[in-house]
This record gives C-alpha cells, structure tokens and sequence, in this order.
C-alpha cells in the first residue's frame, strides 16, 4: 500500500494496483482520490461501475465507439483522429491538464481500448514519444477475477493483433509491461485455510483437497432466520427467482416510482425504476449511509411500509432503520483554468430508494461485495474464468456458503497469460528504478532552472546528482521522454574550470536538439491536428531553448496565418528573415505570407531573393505569379508562367 502511494506521489509512472478479493483496493482507491493533489479523473468500463466510484464510464469521458478499435484502424490514423473524436475546447483544455487517470475493474477492459486512449492522450496533449501523452495511468483491479467481455465476432477481428484481450497486452506496453503492485492481506476472511483454498481458486492452482472443502458445502442447510443470497451465473435466473419469492410473500405489494431527472440513461440506473416491494421481502443496500448504518451490498428484509410509503428495513443485526430516497449523481469531468483544478459537473440525477430485491444476484455483480451467507448456483456449468473464484470468495466464511452442486475438476480455468503478468508483481527492482527516475528527472528539472538564470555552477552539481541517480541520456528514447518537462540539460560531471567549459558546449548542443523535437510536436500539430494554438506552444518552447531556431520562427509564422493573425505572423517571419536573410524557406514564407494578408508589393522582394536561393524552384515561381497578378503587372505575371512551363517541360 505504501508503495502505491509512493509512486502516485513521488513520480509519473503508470502502474496497476491489484490483489485478491476482500485485500482493499477500494478502500485504497478511495484514499487515494480524497488525499492525493493531482489533476485526476476516474473512470471504470460499466455505467454501474463508474456510478459507484462516483465517476465516468471510459467510453463516455473518451467518446469510444462501441465496436473492435485494431491499431490499424483508419478513424485512428494521425490524420484523422480530429475527425473521430470531435472534442470541444473545453475537453481538449480537460486532456491537456490531466496528470493522473485511474482506471478501476480493469480487468473488463479490452487491450484494444487501453491502445485507443494512449493514441488520444498523445495526439491531443502534442506528447508523441510518451505513453499516455505523459499521463500517470493507475490501473485498478483483479486479472483472476472477471476477464473483458467479448463476443466471437468481437474476438475474431482482434485476435490478429493481440495474443488475449487482457488490459497488459496493449500494444503501449510492447516494450515493457506495466508496474504491478499487489495487495496480498485478505481482510474479508479470518480463516487462513479457506483463505488459502480461495488463493488456489483464484489462480487455477485447485488441488484434490480443495475441491473437497468447497464441495462439503454441497446440499449443507443455512438457517432460514439467516439472510441467505443466491449467486447465479446469469441475469435470467436471477430475475426469475427474484420474482418467485416476491410472488410468494402474501404481503401488499407496493411500487416505488423513481425519479430521473436531466441527463441519466435508464441502463444506468442501480436499482428499478419502477420498484417493486413487499413486506418481508429481502433486499440489499445500494449506498452507503452517512452514519455507518448500512453500506453498499448490506442486506435486509423489509419490516413494515406505512400509508405514506416510508419503509422501514431490520438488517442482520436485528437492527430497524428507516430507509429514504437517495439521490444518484451522473457526473461529466471539467478544467478549470481559475481554480486550476479538475472539477465534476452534475449533468444528471436519479432519485430512488437505494434498495432492490435480493433473493438473488449475478455473480458478475457481486463483485466488490461481502455477505455472511451465500448459495451459489452455478447452473449447469461454470462458462467464465474467474467465475468460481468471484462467487467463492463473497462469502466471509467457508461455514456461511451453500454449495447448490459440486464444482467438477474440469471447470477450473486456468489462464496461462495472467500468471506470467503476475509473475512480476510487487518487483521491488522496478520500484527502485521508478523511484530513481523520478528524483533523477526532478534533478534534472532544478539543473535547467539553475541554467536559465545562468548559475552554471549550480546547474553542474545539480546535474551531476541527478545523473549519479539515473543517466537518462543514454537511450534517445528518455531523451524524447523528458522533452516535455524540461527546458535544458547537460551530460557530464565537471570538476574542473576547463571541463565546465566543455560541458556548457555541450548542454548549448543538447538543447538544440530538444528544441527540434518542440518543433516536430508543433509540425505534427499542425498536419495532423490541425491546432496552430497547441502548435504555437511548442514552437515558443523551441525557442527557449534555441533563440535562434528558424524553423521554429517560420512554422510559428505558419500558424499565426492559419488563425489569420497578420500580426503576429509577419513579427515571427521577420524575426526569421533577420536571422537568416538567405533562408530559402523563411524567405518563401514571409512571402507567402504577405500574399495572403493582401501586401503583393511586400511579396515581391522577398520572393526575387528566394529565387536566387535555387530551392524550392516551383514553389517560388507559383507565388510570383501570383505577387504579380495581383499587382496586374502582365508582363511580369508572363515572363514567370513560361519560366514556370519551363520547370515542368525541360528541353
């Protein structure tokens, strides 16, 4: 736990937190979102799962389409990931200031959409090089538990670009897999050997013992005065027994009819719309009460409903507490650029009693929760990995479970893939390295603040702390990495007046070559994203670095006149000019640009002197056609068609 939260705090690296049931994930979750002071949204794959996190589905915060998403996919080419996912500026600003994005129930998440959000986090953050576009990713949940639902048409299209559908087999963590950090104290279970008995469950590991421990419990009688729930394997079942025992009760039947105001789609809701109750009738707890009366998944029996509908419900305790309406919020993630913070709006509400009928739930719903008596139904067969484990392992004791059948040897699934992933959990290796990063990068970052205000002597020490930690210039790959975060950088330790001198020339080498990836990320954000604003915040880090970097003057000059700023396009040209009079592509820029801000007469000279350059031939000679048809010289605008005829019919 202590781990998880060092590296949440200390540095930037993307991890998975996991662990088996009842080890508190949620508990640490929730700690987690309350104490950690980062730009953070949480997000699950089901409209019920992110309800109860108090957060968003990952397909509405993403605008996912519902369908297979390969990695060849022409809707997220470079080019057209704009038109895909059609953000406004206040999500594009909400991308852009994102620095930690949890993601719990992983486990339901297909690689392929791990795969869709790094490719989105990059294109619109203008990170190309980082994984997530340099987002801290926290990964939350149980591979043992339940796998990504897919079905066979879904399997068949994705089967050629990944091995299984597991989150960890994205394309994003080809190089390497991502940090797992696993819980391994179980504090739902007292008993350390069903404890170790679920642990074999949980893995496929199941021995001859195990199987009869858990099938002892096979026809065993639960008390009728205890709150007994059934875990079935689908929907159907579950409803149909629902129904039956409401059916049974010969109390009057009562209907609660909810609420659902603004925007909250009705396969969101927690409970029914249109509730159906009974006295005697056994229910479960949806919400969590302020004074620990009750928590999500407490069970009751409904006691007495009076004339006005209050209800009141005794829990296994014997207590009686008057249950009222509760209110479900749906939530959409916002920036603040005043508050500087990651703020939620309510765009939804859904009013109901937080109960619903529970004779019966699905095992896949039961996820999460724990209850003193359960009789698990496995049907006629157990059809999903992980299925046996979840239902198992709800129960607080091995004497509180009712086995309906027995569980056969073949229907333990084991998953060859999960194993190996775990097999590198909790790595203390990697942690180290993770942590040395972090305080390497920080190193680095007071090293460029030291250079900026030309305290060289300063800058040196810092460096060579940080370097002493962790080299990250030794693979071009840390090098782009770091490119992001800070402004300057030198390589080697200086102890001498002679080697400081050295070193300075080569921090002045280094960060030119950083300010030319600025400028890359501010070309791609033109040609691929068509965003010149997110363009020109690139080209001004360029010349940060490099005041003297003309390609950065001449792109920013491009994406002034793509927002159609005379202004400050012909400032940046002309700074570029200045610095580089024979600059072929400064020159046909500002040319250019004068052209289209409706100065001809400006055109003309700097488009003259690019054609004596001898680059960029044909381009010149169209905008000289043009400098002079706009001046309606006819003799000029002639003579430089036929020389354009020329270029493209050579004698």
């Amino acid at each position: 736990m202590l781990n998880a939260l060092q590296l949440l705090r200390e540095t930037n690296e993307s991890f998975f937190l996991t662990g088996k049931a009842g080890t508190g994930k949620s508990t640490l979750v929730r700690y987690i979102r309350k104490h950690l002071h980062k730009k953070c949204v949480m997000l699950a794959p089901t409209g019920i799962a992110a309800l109860n996190v108090g957060g968003q589905t990952i397909h509405r915060f993403f605008k996912v389409p519902i369908r297979p998403l390969p990695p060849d996919d022409r809707d997220l080419s470079d080019r057209k990931i704009s038109q895909t996912f059609k953000y406004n500026k206040e999500q594009k600003d909400l991308l852009r200031e994102l620095e930690l994005i949890i993601i719990d129930e992983v486990s339901m998440v297909r690689a392929d959409i791990i795969d869709v959000i790094d490719r989105i986090l990059r294109a619109y953050r203008g990170v190309h090089n980082e994984p997530f576009g340099g987002v801290q990713i926290l990964f939350v949940g149980d591979l043992y538990q339940l796998e990504p639902v897919t079905d066979a048409d879904e399997r068949d299209i994705l089967r050629n670009y990944y091995p299984d559908m597991y989150f960890f087999s994205a394309r994003v963590f080809n190089k390497q897999k991502p940090l797992t950090i696993e819980l391994t104290k179980v504090y739902r279970q007292a008993d350390a050997r069903f404890v170790g008995v679920l642990g074999h469950f949980r893995t496929g590991a199941v021995t001859v013992e195990d199987l009869q421990m858990i099938n002892s419990r096979v026809g065993q009688t639960l008390s009728e005065k205890d709150m007994v729930l059934r875990l079935s394997t689908t929907r159907a079942l579950v409803d149909h027994h629902n129904t039956d025992r409401l059916n049974d009760l010969e109390t009057e039947e009562v209907i609660f009819t909810g609420k659902i105001v603004g925007d909250f789609p009705e396969r969101d809701l927690p409970t029914e719309l249109h509730l159906k109750l009974k006295e005697q009738a056994q229910v479960m707890f949806l919400s969590n009460h302020p004074d620990q009366f009750w928590a999500n998944g407490t069970l009751g029996i409904i006691e007495h409903i009076d004339e006005e509908g209050t209800v009141s419900v005794r829990l296994e305790d014997g207590q009686i507490h008057t249950v009222e309406e509760y209110i479900w919020e749906n939530i959409r993630y916002t920036y603040s650029h005043e508050e500087h913070k990651v703020k939620t709006e309510v765009i939804g509400q859904f009013v109901q009693l937080p109960l619903k009928l529970a004779w019966a739930i699905t095992i896949h719903k039961s996820q999460g929760l724990t209850f003193n008596h359960v009789s698990i139904d496995f049907g006629t067969r157990i059809f999903a990995a992980g299925q046996a484990y979840v239902a198992l392992s709800r129960c607080r004791s091995l004497e509180g479970i009712h086995m309906q059948r027995a569980v056969q040897p073949h229907e333990i699934i084991s998953r060859t893939a999960v194993d190996r992933f775990y097999s590198q959990a909790n790595s203390d290796t990697r942690m180290s390295a993770a942590l040395d990063r972090a305080k390497a990068e920080a190193g680095y970052i007071q090293a460029a603040i030291a250079w900026r205000k030309r305290q060289f002597a300063d800058a040196s020490n810092y460096l060579a702390e940080a370097m002493n930690i962790c080299n990250l210039f030794d693979k071009p790959v840390y090098r782009r990495m770091l490119t992001n975060r800070i402004y300057s950088m030198a390589q080697t330790q200086q102890e001498t007046i002679e080697k400081q001198a050295k070193r300075l020339t080569e921090q002045d080498k280094l960060m030119k070559e950083l300010a030319l990836e600025y400028v890359t990320m501010g070309n791609d954000c033109i040609t691929g994203l068509n965003e010149p604003e997110a363009a020109i915040r690139n080209y001004n880090k360029a010349l940060r670095l490099n005041p003297t970097q003309i390609e950065a003057m001449v792109g920013k000059g491009r994406a002034f006149m793509k927002m159609n700023d005379a202004h400050g396009a012909m400032s940046a040209l002309n700074d570029a000019v200045a610095l580089a009079p024979k600059n072929a592509e400064a020159l046909i820029a500002i040319g250019e640009a004068a052209l289209h801000f409706g100065y001809p007469e400006n055109a003309e000279g700097y488009l003259l002197k690019a054609l004596t350059l001898k680059k960029h031939r044909r381009k010149v000679l169209d905008l000289l056609i043009k400098t002079y048809e706009k001046l309606g010289d006819d003799e000029l605008y002639d003579k430089f068609r036929k020389m354009r005829k020329k270029e493209d019919n050579p004698e």
